[in-house]
């Protein structure tokens, strides 16, 4: 239970990671790290949700929403609110916080969505975005004063080593904040992959698993499930998640509008996604180059969009479950 009597204390301008604090407990004298579990609040850090929708709304739904997300707000508030040490703390020793702040990326709407109706869910969630952004923008600021900072090289190694920032983070930051946030956005980036060159590797990994994800769209809308013969497609995509119909039904393994519209809707937040990356972190391009990614978005040209569009009106509306007869 962290003790908010305790002031920080630092004549030296140490380093954070280099400072312990003298904590006077009923006349028994501790030294604490700056760091450490011990300045973490017994603090309730609750995951964002998304605002119920027009189409479902429940009476009462929205004052739930708000009531809930006005709480999620409140901590936001409160962990901007602490000092240098304590922040940090809460961030590395609380088990709920990152999941917290990761949980509105996951959960927020992509820019290609409009505004919410509800003018007050609106107002909350803009709210929300903003603090979200300015969180995230406080982890990759290393010195706040001159007695509150630390090294650089502690800072790479925390952020990396503790998931505070990890590809996924980084891009769904992309998707989120870099259309009306670039050149924030882009400083945020350049800060991140310059104090932590092992954030490149990983964006290569993360793109062999997006080219890995275009193969599967790419053979959802190729195969003739009812032909138990390969789809006609490059030798490249041989072995690769063959895709089998069930011995007990054909007709069920069909492709539907909701499948559809899944596939559509995770290749416009991936291609959204990489393209906001480009944009804000313009040397992202080396790892796109040496990854030749560009081959993949060749095959998602030629064999994925054309097929979209052709099961899209085999299929019809949202009311069919499967192939017209």
């Amino acid at each position: 239970m962290s003790d908010k009597k305790v002031n920080f204390v630092n004549p030296d301008c140490l380093p954070v990671e280099h400072v312990t604090l003298t904590v006077d407990n009923a006349g028994v004298v501790r030294q604490i790290p700056a760091l450490d579990p011990y300045w973490v609040e017994d603090r309730l850090l609750i995951v964002y949700e998304k605002p119920p929708l027009d189409s479902v709304m429940v009476f009462g739904a929205v004052d739930t929403w708000r009531a809930s997300m006005t709480l999620y707000l409140d901590n936001l508030k409160w962990l901007l609110s602490l000092e240098h040490h304590r922040f940090w703390s809460v961030v590395i020793y609380h088990p709920k916080c990152m999941d917290a702040l990761v949980s509105f990326l996951q959960e927020s709407n992509p820019p290609y969505m409009p505004p919410y109706e509800n003018t007050e869910v609106q107002t909350l969630y803009g709210d929300i975005r903003k603090y979200i952004f300015i969180v995230f923008s406080r982890l990759i600021t290393n010195k706040e004063s001159k007695t509150e900072w630390m090294t650089k090289e502690h800072m790479s190694a925390l952020i990396y080593n503790k998931f505070v920032f990890t590809i996924p983070i980084l891009w769904d930051l992309c998707l989120e904040y870099g259309v009306d946030n670039k050149q924030h956005m882009s400083r945020l980036m350049a800060s991140v992959f310059t104090l932590q060159p092992q954030y490149e590797t990983d964006a290569k990994t993360a793109l062999a698993f997006v080219t890995e994800a275009f193969k599967y769209i790419i053979l959802q809308v190729n195969k003739d499930y009812d032909s138990d013969e390969p789809p006609n497609l490059p030798e490249t995509f041989n072995g690769f998640s063959e895709i089998h119909r069930p011995g007990n039904s054909k007709h069920n393994d069909k492709l539907t509008f909701n499948i559809l519209q899944d596939l559509i809707i995770h290749l416009l937040d991936t291609a959204m996604t990489l393209r906001l990356f480009l944009e804000v972190y313009p040397k992202s391009v080396k790892v796109f180059r040496e990854t030749n990614f560009v081959n993949s978005i060749v095959q998602m040209y030629e064999y994925g969009i054309p097929m979209l569009y052709t099961k899209l009106k085999e299929v019809g509306d949202r009311r069919s479950t499967g192939y017209p007869a």
